[in-house]
């Protein structure tokens, strides 16, 4: 009896540990063909994909990962030599855009600028078919929109590898392992992370340059005091004030050239 419930147990356990590691979030590499696709990106939450010549096309693979857990889409920008932030994929890819007008770039074939369903039979003969296969994203991580350009450095990714071959040269929708996209996450979390302090910093030195205000309008102090507080400080620093002011009806005007400074 007791044998039975341990046999039980260890099965159970181990079925949670299939489960869990099914679950587990996948990670694959995306390849922009410009930095303006990447802020396209950022500003719309979706992106596009494209069969290729021969299966297995990206559209099935990510669908087929997203069934079967949570799809980490990790971006770079080509020619740009670093790792620009990623995102998590919430939908499977669909020939619907929804009615998205931007362009949709990524490395597979020459550039296709997204045209109507009708036109895109002209656009690549690269690829078998010139569909966009849009999906929606949720970024966690970009550096764009407070960076601009600035990423995570490739040269810190140099020594890792997919299957003995150098990360910075994944393909476009290559799937990299759990660890290896853990871990690139984790650099652009704390290259974002730095950036971030960085900024603040900057940010505080700025602050501390500019000289504390004369005048608190906060303090409770009578129109008199105030005034004088504020023409003296004028007075030192710009030199002797003329006020000319309305009374009622009639203006009192100074003849600067009678008076004597």
């Amino acid at each position: 009896m007791i044998s039975e419930c341990r046999e039980r147990e260890s099965y159970t356990i181990s079925a949670m540990q299939q489960q869990t590691k099914t679950m587990e979030s996948q990670y694959f590499i995306v390849k922009c063909a410009d930095f303006t696709s990447l802020k396209t990106c950022i500003k719309t939450e979706k992106w596009a994909c494209r069969d290729r010549k021969n299966p297995p096309h990206p559209r099935e693979v990510l669908t087929s990962a997203l069934a079967n857990g949570r799809v980490i889409l990790i971006f770079s920008v080509n020619n740009c030599h670093g790792w620009h932030g990623y995102a998590e994929m919430l939908t499977p890819p669909s020939s619907t855009d929804d009615g998205i007008e931007e362009a949709s770039i990524d490395m597979d074939g020459d550039f296709c600028e997204k045209k109507p369903v009708e036109d895109q039979s002209e656009q690549c003969e690269s690829n078998v078919d010139n569909y966009w296969y849009y999906f929606k994203v949720k970024w966690l991580v970009n550096f764009a929109i407070e960076f601009g350009e600035q990423c995570l450095s490739s040269k810190l990714t140099e020594d890792m590898l997919v299957d003995n071959v150098p990360l910075n040269k994944s393909r476009n929708w290559q799937r990299v392992p759990f660890e290896i996209g853990q871990k690139l996450c984790s650099l652009i979390d704390t290259s974002h992370a730095q950036l971030k302090d960085r900024q603040e910093q900057k940010r505080k030195q700025e602050l501390e340059r500019i000289p504390p205000p004369f005048y608190n309008a906060e303090e409770n102090i009578c129109i008199e005091e105030t005034w004088k507080t504020i023409v003296n400080k004028v007075e030192k620093d710009l030199g002797k004030i003329i006020l000319a002011c309305p009374f009622g009806s009639q203006r009192y005007n100074f003849l600067l050239n009678k008076l004597s400074f």
